[in-house]
């Protein structure tokens, strides 16, 4: 008989690995997702107030991967409320948003990606 497994971990492994030991204990059609530890992306960013960081986040809040769901509102709202403009309180303020908003944690965790991304390249 063939069952269908659906495992979850949490780790630092290179998805070629697992899908090699996977197949090598025998199971086939292996599909991997990867979500980031959202709470530990927020610990990571940095305390520090930015000066920009508003302008920036005004500009990425209009980009085409921007939901149009009132989340962008949401973030803004939050994000202006910190009384440090640190990416930390930006990360926070996401979180706040995807939270109230019931937004998964794999959307999440992709959207914070794009956003700190974005961050990186301006």
């Amino acid at each position: 008989m063939i069952y269908e497994y659906e495992i979850h971990g949490y780790g630092d492994v290179e998805e070629e690995i697992l899908i090699e030991k996977l197949t090598e204990a025998g199971l086939f059609d292996v599909l991997i997702e990867r979500d980031i530890d959202i709470n530990a992306f927020i610990d990571e960013q940095s305390d520090m107030a930015e000066d920009t960081l508003s302008e920036k986040w005004h500009e990425i809040s209009k980009a085409e991967f921007m939901p149009k769901t009132g989340l962008v509102e949401m973030i803004t709202k939050q994000f202006e409320s910190a009384s440090v403009k640190s990416r930390k309180s930006l990360a926070l303020a996401i979180h706040a948003g995807c939270l109230e908003m019931d937004i998964s944690m794999h959307t999440e965790g992709l959207l914070i990606l794009k956003i700190f991304n974005r961050l990186k390249v301006d």
